[in-house]
């Protein structure tokens, strides 16, 4: 383990050691990396009304509509000339049915900045560096498109209107149980389990207090979730993380470490700890670390909180106190007090759940 700094989660990971093995969803999965169709549109720049959508698709080439048309399975896509594909495009992607199968995979953020991006009458929707990634994911579905500058959006005028109608009661009682399991499927699968069966996986996304889901919802909405969009799937009658699903020899490897152990289903409350997160902010020796962080070594509480999650992240995934001890070597570890860091790093490490113990922790199969 290399010593803290921030770090890119998509960075790539020594494949030779389970610990270091990579869990989070790969570039070529994410949204906003797949291969977009053509968002540099070069229409007017000056503060105009809102456009219609066959006027915006209209603007895209023939082989970025044919990217679009492939998307949604537009029947005789490949023959179509433009004026085609832009007509029957521009129904197609106003269809409230549409519109619902694409936002399903917005998560609340997104929505929030969509919905203020649709509430305006203006042309032009500038955004900022926070909100691009939110809008590369919209310019894929064909609904928002880049202005040159790549910092201002056009959003299709008729979305005003016919948003409301896709933004049913049903809407948003599906897309909040979809986003659930996303999560899990995303946050909790790749860094706890590896791998998990499909009823295993049901019971942790069925918690008390989590969205109303009944037992054979998980499977079906599970199966509904594109694979890009997380950072595992379901497989046969497992959800098995990206890496593992890819890596059939290192699965039979974790499998065998994992051996008979019985799977942790975490409360609620852990699960949102942890998405929210990415370590157990209430357990005692993550606090005490967090203490020293903040105290001794004079770190802003993110930063702290930043830390935490990577060293958490790494222990879940096989890490031991000289991995934690190498992650800290740029602070001041005093070597008259390094029994003392020891001995606080291995308790962390026994009250963090893990990969090889099925989400448990090394204490809770202890009997501690």
């Amino acid at each position: 383990m290399k010593g803290y700094q921030p770090k890119d989660e998509n960075s790539g990971e020594d494949s030779e050691n389970l610990k270091k093995k990579s869990t989070r969803v790969p570039n070529e999965k994410r949204p906003e990396n797949n291969k977009l169709v053509n968002t540099d549109v070069d229409l007017l720049t000056k503060n105009i009304p809102r456009l219609s959508m066959s006027e915006l698709l209209d603007a895209y080439d023939l082989k970025s509509l044919k990217g679009i048309a492939q998307r949604l399975s537009l029947p005789g896509y490949t023959n179509m000339r433009k004026a085609s594909l832009v007509r029957e495009l521009s129904i197609l992607l106003l269809e409230p049915v549409i519109i619902r199968k694409d936002f399903y995979f917005l998560d609340d953020k997104d929505l929030q900045f969509f919905e203020e991006a649709n509430s305006s009458d203006e042309g032009f929707y500038p955004i900022s560096q926070e909100q691009k990634d939110t809008f590369l994911k919209l310019a894929y579905f064909g609904y928002a498109f880049f202005t040159r500058g790549q910092m201002r959006v056009r959003i299709p005028k008729e979305l005003k209107e016919i948003y409301p109608l896709a933004n049913s009661e049903a809407f948003r009682e599906k897309r909040s149980k979809i986003q659930w399991i996303m999560k899990i499927m995303n946050e909790i699968v790749p860094i706890y389990y590896g791998v998990i069966p499909l009823q295993q996986f049901s019971r942790l996304c069925r918690r008390k207090d989590s969205p109303a889901l009944k037992p054979e919802e998980v499977p079906t909405l599970a199966k509904q979730i594109p694979d890009r969009y997380t950072g595992s799937s379901v497989e046969g009658d497992f959800v098995v993380s990206d890496y593992y699903r890819l890596h059939e020899k290192d699965k039979k490897e974790l499998l065998a470490l994992q051996g008979e152990k019985p799977f942790y289903i975490m409360r609620q409350k852990e699960l949102e700890e942890l998405i929210a997160y990415g370590y157990p902010v209430k357990e005692f020796w993550h606090n005490r670390l967090k203490a020293l962080l903040m105290g001794q070594w004079k770190t802003s509480e993110k930063e702290a909180e930043l830390i935490l999650a990577e060293i958490h992240r790494e222990v879940a995934l096989g890490g031991r106190v000289q991995d934690i001890i190498d992650f800290l070597k740029d602070f001041d570890l005093k070597k008259n007090e390094l029994n003392d860091y020891m001995q606080l790093f291995q308790n962390i490490i026994n009250n963090s759940p893990c990969m090889i113990n099925r989400g448990y922790t090394p204490d809770m199969l202890a009997g501690k």
